[in-house]
């Protein structure tokens, strides 16, 4: 029998359907019976609803998971199904009905079905390249891609709703791997078209796509599970007796600062507002300071072989000219000498989407600050960086930023 569900999961080593049922759950698992029920989305019982059974764990986002079909049933009339399954509890199950699908876990005695979402766009396949097949977290089959040439396609599939890592298979002379292309909070129904461009030199860091709002690099410098790690924070001169601020209120506790275009999709968007110089105790004044940033991970990162940040972003209207940020790199080099003058670049925010690419070179400590005066360099502490910062250059900025990626090093080479 072939297993090629809507719904199911993907793994690293996984994009394939599996094509014959495994039952029973070994000598040191044996089986039990396990029942459930599926409902329609609106409450009423789903019948003849054909459901899976997969070992393993149901991870749709991280696609940490790994499993094999187990058995296959139709719910009856009463949206019941029963299937003997592992009584070890290592196994979900998936349900299909014409539009609609859902997931039910151990310990789960309903499930109500939700309308499916539609995923389309197209990918660029870069030179010297294969891109072997495209998948989403949560998804037991590679997206069905239509290649015009050699270097470009188009997709359109039916997904479960929701937050989904999309992944690329790829191989090259030499090798090959399974790489995080984009993230994307899927809703019911379309979905504005995505464009991939898996590329083995460009890992990202952050995406307003993501789901929740935390570095790209959970689960891979981070645990998977912990929602908390790689969160963003906003750094203000209100602890120095400042009067900055940064809008709107409650971020990053609140996906406040998350704003929705039609041709650019999710994207974030921050108004910072210096407040007047702060005077200090020796009789010297400070430079108010307004920012949001956001670690990267829990240990310094080696970017010995990153070429640069690659950052889509635009600017405020009405305030070309005047509306700077500076993008921050913070290091553990940088920390010991405990003077919080961290690498930075002054980029010039566009009037209009578009991407800017910064070399890693352009990043230098703050004119006159005490790494500048003992003559640090990028060489200096391009192995311990571990936050990303963007602070207002102006007393009135907006950004609004879509995504960050590092180019020339993958996540492994860390």
């Amino acid at each position: 029998m072939r297993f090629c569900g809507v719904v199911a999961f993907a793994a690293f080593a996984f994009v394939g359907c599996m094509e014959e049922k495994v039952s029973g759950g070994g000598s040191d698992q044996p089986n039990k019976v396990h029942a459930g029920r599926i409902l329609t989305d609106n409450g009423k019982a789903a019948a003849n609803a054909q459901v899976i059974a997969w070992s393993g764990t149901w991870d749709p986002v991280y696609s940490k998971a790994s499993g094999t079909p187990l058995d296959t049933t139709h719910t009856d009339t009463a949206g019941r199904w029963s299937l003997e399954l592992p009584g070890s509890n290592a196994w979900f199950v998936t349900a299909n009905s014409p539009g609609y699908a859902t997931v039910s876990l151990p310990g789960q005695t309903e499930a109500r079905m939700s309308p499916e979402a539609v995923l389309k766009g197209i990918v660029h396949r870069p030179k010297g390249l294969v891109v072997e097949s495209i998948w989403l977290g949560g998804s037991c089959e590679p997206v069905k891609v239509d290649w015009y040439d050699d270097s470009t396609g188009s997709f359109s599939q039916r997904v479960v709703p929701g937050a989904r890592r999309i992944w690329a298979k790829v191989r090259w002379d030499g090798g090959s791997d399974s790489i995080l292309v984009a993230e994307r909070d899927l809703a019911p129904g379309d979905n504005p078209a995505i464009l991939l461009l898996p590329d083995t030199g460009s890992t990202l860091l952050l995406s307003a796509d993501a789901t929740p709002i935390r570095s790209a690099l959970r689960g891979i410098h981070y645990d998977s599970r912990n929602l908390d790690a790689g969160k963003w924070f906003a750094t203000l001169d209100a602890a120095k007796g400042g009067s900055s601020s940064i809008l709107p209120a409650g971020f990053p506790d609140l996906d406040s600062a998350i704003k929705l275009h039609g041709s650019v999709g999710r994207y974030f968007e921050w108004r910072f507002q210096w407040g007047a110089s702060i005077p200090l105790d020796n009789g010297t004044t400070m430079q108010p300071y307004a920012g949001v940033g956001m670690r990267l991970s829990t240990r310094d990162l080696d970017w010995s072989n990153v070429r640069g940040l690659r950052i889509w972003c635009n600017g405020g209207d009405g305030l070309a000219g005047k509306n700077n940020v500076w993008v921050q790199l913070n290091s553990t080099e940088i920390d010991k000498l405990g003077s919080g003058e961290q690498f930075r670049f002054k980029l010039s925010l566009p009037s209009g989407w578009s991407v800017q690419n910064i070399p890693v070179e352009a990043f230098a400590p703050p004119s006159g600050s005490k790494p500048e005066k003992l003559g640090y360099d990028w060489n200096r502490i391009k192995r311990s960086i571990h936050d990303i910062v963007f602070y207002a250059a102006d007393s009135q900025t907006v950004l609004q930023l879509k995504e960050v990626r590092v180019l020339g090093s993958r996540p492994k080479d860390w």
